[in-house]
Protein backbone atom coordinates (compact mmCIF):
# COMPACT_ATOMS: atom_id res chain seq x y z
CA UNK A 1 0.00 0.00 0.00
CA UNK A 2 2.80 2.83 0.88
CA UNK A 3 4.22 1.63 -2.66
CA UNK A 4 1.32 2.79 -4.01
CA UNK A 5 0.99 5.67 -2.23
CA UNK A 6 4.62 6.55 -2.93
CA UNK A 7 4.64 5.84 -6.90
CA UNK A 8 1.34 7.95 -7.13
CA UNK A 9 2.68 11.19 -5.38
CA UNK A 10 5.73 10.58 -8.11
CA UNK A 11 3.66 9.97 -11.00
CA UNK A 12 0.47 12.87 -9.96
CA UNK A 13 3.46 15.72 -9.49
CA UNK A 14 2.55 18.52 -11.70
CA UNK A 15 5.78 20.37 -11.37
CA UNK A 16 3.52 23.46 -11.09
CA UNK A 17 2.78 23.72 -6.94
CA UNK A 18 5.36 23.68 -4.64
CA UNK A 19 4.51 20.88 -2.92
CA UNK A 20 4.40 18.69 -6.35
CA UNK A 21 7.83 19.33 -7.98
CA UNK A 22 9.35 18.16 -9.60
CA UNK A 23 7.01 16.22 -11.94
CA UNK A 24 8.40 13.39 -14.01
CA UNK A 25 8.16 12.90 -17.59
CA UNK A 26 9.47 9.45 -18.82
CA UNK A 27 10.59 8.88 -22.37
CA UNK A 28 10.18 5.50 -23.70
CA UNK A 29 8.04 4.84 -21.14
CA UNK A 30 5.35 2.94 -22.99
CA UNK A 31 8.39 1.33 -24.55
CA UNK A 32 9.31 -0.33 -21.39
CA UNK A 33 5.90 -1.59 -20.34
CA UNK A 34 4.97 -2.95 -23.37
CA UNK A 35 8.98 -5.49 -23.20
CA UNK A 36 8.31 -5.91 -19.49
CA UNK A 37 4.42 -7.19 -20.53
CA UNK A 38 5.70 -9.46 -22.71
CA UNK A 39 8.36 -10.82 -21.41
CA UNK A 40 5.69 -11.99 -18.77
CA UNK A 41 7.55 -14.92 -17.19
CA UNK A 42 10.50 -13.12 -16.21
CA UNK A 43 9.54 -9.52 -15.72
CA UNK A 44 5.82 -8.78 -15.79
CA UNK A 45 3.47 -5.98 -14.86
CA UNK A 46 4.44 -6.03 -11.07
CA UNK A 47 8.17 -6.23 -11.47
CA UNK A 48 7.83 -3.53 -14.13
CA UNK A 49 5.86 -1.09 -11.87
CA UNK A 50 8.63 -1.82 -8.59
CA UNK A 51 11.55 -0.91 -10.49
CA UNK A 52 9.84 2.49 -11.87
CA UNK A 53 9.28 3.21 -8.08
CA UNK A 54 12.67 2.79 -7.59
CA UNK A 55 13.60 4.91 -10.27
CA UNK A 56 11.02 7.78 -9.38
CA UNK A 57 12.91 7.42 -6.06
CA UNK A 58 16.71 7.21 -7.01
CA UNK A 59 16.11 10.06 -9.86
CA UNK A 60 13.94 12.06 -6.77
CA UNK A 61 16.93 11.69 -4.38
CA UNK A 62 19.96 12.13 -6.78
CA UNK A 63 18.18 15.62 -7.83
CA UNK A 64 18.12 17.54 -4.37
CA UNK A 65 17.63 20.95 -6.64
CA UNK A 66 13.22 21.17 -6.10
CA UNK A 67 13.57 24.02 -8.02
CA UNK A 68 13.10 22.15 -10.80
CA UNK A 69 9.72 21.80 -12.50
CA UNK A 70 10.20 18.49 -14.83
CA UNK A 71 13.18 15.83 -14.75
CA UNK A 72 13.19 13.66 -18.28
CA UNK A 73 13.54 10.05 -17.73
CA UNK A 74 14.88 8.03 -19.95
CA UNK A 75 14.01 4.29 -19.65
CA UNK A 76 14.94 2.98 -23.30
CA UNK A 77 18.10 1.00 -22.07
CA UNK A 78 15.66 -0.67 -19.33
CA UNK A 79 12.88 -1.27 -22.18
CA UNK A 80 15.39 -3.15 -24.02
CA UNK A 81 16.30 -4.58 -21.11
CA UNK A 82 13.22 -5.72 -19.66
CA UNK A 83 12.49 -7.50 -23.13
CA UNK A 84 15.56 -10.30 -23.06
CA UNK A 85 15.70 -9.87 -19.45
CA UNK A 86 16.18 -13.92 -17.89
CA UNK A 87 18.26 -13.46 -14.55
CA UNK A 88 18.20 -15.09 -11.22
CA UNK A 89 17.51 -12.47 -9.51
CA UNK A 90 13.81 -10.66 -9.76
CA UNK A 91 13.81 -7.82 -12.53
CA UNK A 92 12.60 -5.26 -9.60
CA UNK A 93 16.07 -6.12 -7.47
CA UNK A 94 18.07 -5.65 -10.63
CA UNK A 95 20.44 -2.79 -9.77
CA UNK A 96 20.22 0.02 -12.24
CA UNK A 97 22.74 3.26 -12.44
CA UNK A 98 21.52 6.87 -13.30
CA UNK A 99 23.38 8.75 -15.69
CA UNK A 100 22.31 12.25 -14.07
CA UNK A 101 22.32 15.98 -16.34
CA UNK A 102 22.33 19.22 -14.50
CA UNK A 103 19.40 20.04 -16.58
CA UNK A 104 17.27 17.57 -15.06
CA UNK A 105 17.98 14.53 -17.79
CA UNK A 106 18.25 11.20 -16.32
CA UNK A 107 18.98 7.95 -18.10
CA UNK A 108 18.43 4.87 -16.74
CA UNK A 109 21.50 2.21 -17.01
CA UNK A 110 20.84 -1.40 -16.09
CA UNK A 111 23.59 -3.07 -14.69
CA UNK A 112 23.34 -6.22 -17.15
CA UNK A 113 26.18 -8.45 -15.17
CA UNK A 114 23.61 -10.36 -13.44
CA UNK A 115 24.76 -14.14 -12.10
CA UNK A 116 22.12 -16.68 -14.13
CA UNK A 117 21.54 -19.91 -12.32
CA UNK A 118 18.90 -20.98 -14.12
CA UNK A 119 19.95 -24.17 -15.89
CA UNK A 120 17.70 -23.52 -19.27
CA UNK A 121 19.41 -20.47 -19.78
CA UNK A 122 22.63 -21.68 -18.69
CA UNK A 123 22.20 -24.62 -21.35
CA UNK A 124 20.77 -22.22 -24.12
CA UNK A 125 24.00 -19.12 -23.21
CA UNK A 126 26.42 -22.38 -23.65
CA UNK A 127 24.94 -23.25 -26.92
CA UNK A 128 24.94 -19.55 -28.38
CA UNK A 129 28.80 -19.00 -26.61
CA UNK A 130 29.49 -22.72 -28.57
CA UNK A 131 28.07 -21.55 -32.01
CA UNK A 132 29.70 -17.91 -32.25
CA UNK A 133 33.03 -20.16 -31.34
CA UNK A 134 32.92 -22.66 -34.29
CA UNK A 135 31.88 -19.58 -36.27
CA UNK A 136 35.30 -17.91 -35.46
CA UNK A 137 36.80 -20.85 -35.47
CA UNK A 138 34.95 -21.57 -39.38
CA UNK A 139 36.37 -17.73 -40.59
CA UNK A 140 33.56 -15.55 -40.13
CA UNK A 141 34.21 -12.18 -41.48
CA UNK A 142 34.33 -9.43 -39.78
CA UNK A 143 31.18 -8.04 -41.86
CA UNK A 144 29.16 -10.64 -40.89
CA UNK A 145 30.50 -10.90 -37.19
Amino acid sequence: EDQRVTLSTYLAADGINSNQKPAFAFQDGRLFLQKALANEQSVGPHAAILILLKVCQEVYEKYNDKSKSLLMVNLSRLATFAADFQGSVTFQDMPFALELTSDGYALVIPKVWIPVSKEDVLKRLTLQCRSLAQNVMNGIGEKRF
